[in-house]
């Protein structure tokens, strides 16, 4: 039995990360476990009791049977002779325990989430900001479990349109 007032198993689509703040919790070798600042649920969701997505005080997600980890970490960007940005260097992708190791190195310190995206139902990509100015992973998991006990209110959006 969770300790969590609310859990969520394998519905990462019910969730909207953007600008959600992603702190290390603990790493296995296939298992990366988060602690989320400002994660938002839909209202759609079963575990929503409310009218309108609401933003989670403090969420819990562990992601299990990782594998297929990649790693961008960005580059900088300049603006050419044209006025065109273009990025500078060459493109360097980490794969596998490399990958997973600068991933967690960005976590230590907190990660900002700019975007996610769910491939396929147990495939992940996320954007987002770090040690480094920018960085992009990509990985599988098996399993997605999202734990939280209270609201903080309604999400940042909600409170916009009203």
């Amino acid at each position: 039995m969770s300790q969590y007032r609310y859990t969520s198993v394998n519905h990462p689509e019910s969730f909207d990360f953007h600008d959600s703040v992603f702190r290390l919790g603990r790493v296995g070798d296939t298992e990366i476990a988060v602690c989320v600042q400002a994660l938002n649920i839909s209202k759609a969701a079963e575990q929503n009791p409310y009218e309108c997505d609401m933003e989670i005080q403090t969420a819990h997600i562990v992601f299990r049977g990782v594998s297929e980890f990649v790693y961008d970490p960005g580059r900088v960007w300049e603006r050419d002779a044209e006025g065109n940005f273009a990025p500078v260097g060459p493109k360097i992708l980490f794969r596998g325990k490399e990958a997973y190791s600068r991933f967690e190195d960005d976590l230590s310190e907190g990660a900002m989430i700019i975007c996610h995206s769910i491939v396929e139902a147990d495939h992940f990509e996320i954007d987002g900001t770090g040690k480094g100015p920018y960085f992009f992973v990509s990985f599988k998991a098996e399993e997605v479990v999202i734990e939280w006990d209270d609201y903080r209110g309604p999400a940042w959006y909600e409170k916009r349109d009203r």
